[in-house]
């Protein structure tokens, strides 16, 4: 038997329902705070939300609040780290 090494993992496959409402959501979120550093925070928090909810019984239910959460958290996160650095270069 010879190692083949790490197989790459397929993208998860979300129902399309549940695709096209993370796309509406994410692309909302994405109008609404168009600032450049929050863009990263969310998408990765859309994504997120999208495996968390596929992982339930009701996904397409669940997944607004989720994304709503992850969002607000990585927003956060994001302006904290993004004052930080703007006072270390002030300093």
């Amino acid at each position: 038997m010879v190692w083949q090494g790490f197989k790459r993992q397929a993208a998860p496959v979300f129902p399309p329902g549940l695709e096209l409402l993370k796309l509406s959501l994410l692309n909302r979120a994405l109008r609404t705070f168009c600032e450049a550093q929050f863009e990263r925070p969310l998408r990765r928090a859309a994504e997120k939300a999208a495996r968390l909810a596929r992982a339930t019984g009701y996904p397409l239910l669940v997944f607004p609040e989720l994304f709503a959460e992850l969002a607000i958290f990585g927003m956060l996160e994001s302006e904290h780290f993004y004052r930080v650095a703007r006072r270390s270069m002030a300093a």
